[in-house]
């Protein structure tokens, strides 16, 4: 419960949330006016790339006490691209 002390800006970035957002697939644990007052007032930038985030550009977005992780929607995909090559190049697993 907020008490007089706690602005709304302080209980939004002291909860774990988290958004995905890529092509047609959209996932959000924040609301999407709590999501532009967060962005705007924490200028929040792509960790890979350095790009400022915006409702429109935003990717995936990992908040608890902090920002811990924010990406653009391209870097996402760059990121998603790497991670799939690296597996397919792994060999298969289970008994041989």
């Amino acid at each position: 419960m907020k008490t007089l002390r706690e602005s709304s800006l302080k209980l939004l970035k002291n909860r774990k949330k988290r958004l995905f957002k890529t092509g047609g697939y959209h996932y959000s644990q924040i609301t999407e006016t709590e999501l532009k007052l967060f962005l705007s007032a924490f200028e929040t930038r792509c960790d890979l790339c350095g790009r400022r985030l915006d409702s429109n550009n935003i990717g995936y977005l990992r908040v608890g006490a902090a920002v811990e992780l924010a990406l653009c929607e391209q870097c996402l995909g760059d990121y998603a691209e790497l991670i799939a090559a690296e597996f397919l190049k792994q060999p298969p697993y289970g008994p041989e």
